[in-house]
């Protein structure tokens, strides 16, 4: 019987002990570099290619990586493109970064559960009406309605035998981010920009960080947003970092009554978009200034200078009806 006992701690010892000597082999593996496993390529084309996926996926490469204890695996995908049925481009981006539901790998299934873009060049044209159009990659020649309808699919609700149905967060990391604003009239950028959707069966909510560069200003912007998805309405709590409004007010005929707020603001705003981009009901805003001039003849009968200054309150979205909470202003007196 204690043979027996002993035989058997043998066996276990050895098992556990060439398993700990093949894990730390692995470990030492990854941690000095990035290993190719293209050979899981066709597999993950095939997961992400189904008859109502209106694209196929086409890479260079599959990488596995490891960043330390902290980390999990990652499994890297380079040079992908998003191709359409008429073989046009319709999305590429350098890298793309995949988790896969462990329990679908089991079942000899390849479900992503998190997507991860990573640094890519993103173009939205938004048009008169406000409606957006997209475009990611290098070569954009203008919007196409293709690529609004594949990010849609990946904003969409899918069921469970659907290839994105364990779909739970996609991200866009490190982004380069160009806009031409038709309805406003001007264009804007943001390098390292990043955002970030989870999704669930009532919303999608985002987070967005960016540095935005209109014209000669640049200013940081935080917002998270939930789209309702029974409604399609679009919940934004916006942070404004400083800028100095007046130094808009040439970029467009928009912000031309920008032209006498010339101190620097920051601060929070809050609204709700429908689903074609406009606003709905009332937007919120607390906002606060710092020494800087004021030239508003509607408002004040003549330039002023702030020392300091907040306001928090809210308007109707025509902006003709302003509802004050607060006004606090601090002047050196009159010009």
């Amino acid at each position: 019987m204690h043979k027996a006992i002993k035989y058997i701690i043998h066996i276990v010892a050895a098992i556990f002990g060439s398993l700990a000597i093949i894990f730390a082999v692995a470990s030492w593996r990854l941690s000095s570099g990035p290993i190719s496993i293209a050979f899981l390529s066709p597999y993950l084309e095939e997961a992400l290619a189904t008859k109502d996926l209106n694209y196929r996926l086409e890479f260079e490469d599959t990488i596995l990586t490891w960043s330390g204890w902290n980390r999990t695996l990652d499994i890297l995908i380079t040079d992908a493109h998003a191709v359409g049925p008429n073989g046009k481009t319709l999305a590429s981006v350098p890298e793309i970064s995949l988790e896969l539901s462990a329990f679908e790998l089991l079942r000899g299934v390849v479900k992503p559960t998190s997507v991860e873009l990573l640094r890519p060049s993103v173009y939205l044209v938004r048009n008169p009406q406000g409606q957006i159009k997209f475009f990611v990659g290098t070569e954009f020649e203008g919007p196409d309605e293709s690529v609004n309808a594949l990010i849609e699919i990946f904003l969409s609700a899918h069921g469970a035998d659907h290839p994105l149905g364990e779909l739970k967060r996609t991200s866009v990391l490190g982004a380069t981010l160009e806009m031409d604003d038709e309805l406003l009239g001007l264009s804007w950028r943001s390098s390292e920009t990043d955002l970030i959707f989870e999704f669930n069966d009532q919303s999608i909510d985002g987070d967005l960080i960016a540095n935005v560069e209109i014209g000669e200003t640049s200013f940081k912007v935080v917002a998270t947003t939930s789209f309702e998805r029974y409604d399609g309405k679009i919940k934004t709590k916006l942070r404004i970092g400083e800028m100095v409004p007046a130094r808009l007010a040439g970029l467009s005929p928009n912000f031309a009554a920008f032209g006498g707020v010339d101190l620097p603001l920051f601060g929070d705003l809050e609204f709700t978009l429908d689903r074609e981009g406009q606003l709905v009901e009332r937007i919120a805003f607390d906002l606060t200034g710092g020494a800087g001039r004021i030239n508003m003849p509607e408002f004040i009968p003549s330039p002023t200078t702030i020392t300091n200054l907040k306001i928090r309150g809210q308007s109707d979205v025509n902006f003709r009806v302003l509802e004050l909470a607060e006004l606090a202003v601090e002047t050196d007196g009159p010009a």
